[in-house]
């Protein structure tokens, strides 16, 4: 081993060496999260008892979780990452006072980014968690209860509940270009309220992407929206072609409605290239009255998607209208696309819907554990000789 090899090494064991857990509770020395963020160094664990404690701000690279297995803590206020510019966040185990629809942490940032930074949150109710103007910010969410609204200009968001209110156009707002290489993720989420809630549709939208730089991959998500699953406005510039695979989406159940409910809206992705495809919606279903539509057409009348295999027409009694589970026997089962690589997890032909394919939701409506492979990317089909490429999402407590 080099001096310089040996030195690197020396370094890195000696930065690992001073993390510490910094325990908090009402009848600790330390009793609010405030308090423990500005003690924490970066590297450093909150481990949070039981109780109930006041909004706070976070600037360091520090992880917050429960400090008993599975047992939660309750925040109300704003939790302030603004003057974590450069570091990563990640908290877990955070739950509104009084259940999910209920007031809870809202998650902001008062200033703006210059450096890339990330900020994590699993197994968590939250009010809101809202991102205007940062470029330079990863939002990545796990299996969160979210009473509002999320908006943010880079996320991966998988296995969430997201409810909407009237108050808002939209479920989820993926908006304005991104400084960040990585691709934008929704899946197996749930948006809007489940019909049978007495709720209603609160939202218009599901997801509403406007003018993005790196492609979405918006699948196998259950959407309740007056109007259509997702909006597309603006352009990507990347190969990549975004994706809208396996969703279900319930329009309006009631009769005399005046609305023309449809999978997609606004398609216009801003000069796209004349030929090949910058968009891939497959498989998907619309369940529920009125015209169904997916729009093909985008900017200038140029078509440029790949719109294949989807069921908009899906009757009411083929599929449980809380959950999007289809009956036995409903239209929806093996009609898919017959391309391999969108086979359900038994092998059998892609189920149409949010339960079909390998992204199913059924894969995210367990409870979490300490450890968790939040999303898992490995492909369907692989031609002899290629590498095998695999990459995971994951988090222990």
């Amino acid at each position: 081993m080099s001096n310089k090899t040996l030195f690197i090494l020396l370094v890195a064991l000696t930065t690992n060496a001073k993390a510490m857990d910094i325990h908090v509770g009402p009848s600790l020395e330390v009793s609010d999260i405030g308090t423990a963020c500005a003690l924490a160094n970066d590297g450093d664990r909150i481990l949070v008892e039981p109780g109930d404690y006041q909004g706070f701000a976070i600037g360091k690279s520090i992880r917050i979780l429960p400090g008993q297995e599975g047992v939660a803590y309750t925040v109300t206020g704003n939790i302030d990452i603004g003057t974590a510019n450069g570091k990563e966040i990640f908290i877990s185990g955070m739950k509104a006072p009084y259940g999910v629809l209920n007031d809870g942490a809202q998650v902001l940032a008062s200033a703006t980014f210059s450096q890339t930074t990330k900020l994590t949150i699993a197994d968590s109710d939250l009010k809101v968690v809202v991102f205007t103007a940062q470029p330079l910010l990863r939002v990545e969410l796990f299996r969160n209860n979210i009473q509002v609204r999320i908006e943010a200009q880079s996320f991966a968001i998988f296995g969430c509940r997201i409810f909407g209110t009237g108050a808002w156009y939209e479920v989820a707002l993926l908006s304005n270009s991104t400084a960040l290489p990585q691709d934008n993720y929704l899946i197996g989420c749930m948006l809007g309220y489940p019909i049978t809630s007495g709720v209603g549709f609160p939202a218009i939208v599901g997801l509403m992407v406007q003018n993005i730089s790196r492609p979405i991959h918006f699948e196998n998500n259950i959407v309740y929206a007056l109007n259509c699953a997702i909006s597309i406005t603006g352009g990507t510039s990347s190969d990549v072609p975004s994706s809208v695979l396996n969703n279900t989406h319930f329009g309006p159940v009631f009769a005399g409605s005046s609305n023309v409910p449809s999978l997609i809206g606004h398609l216009g992705l801003g000069n796209p290239p004349a030929t090949g495809t910058n968009l891939i919606v497959r498989n998907n279903a619309r369940v529920g009255l009125g015209t169904t539509t997916v729009e093909p057409i985008g900017l200038n009348g140029t078509p440029q998607y790949m719109i294949e295999s989807n069921n908009l027409a899906v009757p009411l009694a083929q599929l449980d209208l809380n959950s999007g589970v289809p009956i036995a026997g409903s239209a929806l089962i093996d009609s898919g696309h017959p391309d391999p690589r969108y086979l359900d997890l038994d092998l059998t032909t892609n189920d149409v819907g949010c339960y079909g394919g390998s992204n199913s939701r059924a894969n995210f409506t367990t409870p979490m554990g300490s450890a968790v492979v939040g999303f898992m990317q490995a492909p369907r089909v692989v031609s002899q000789g290629d590498a095998v490429k695999i990459s995971a999402i994951g988090f222990d407590r």
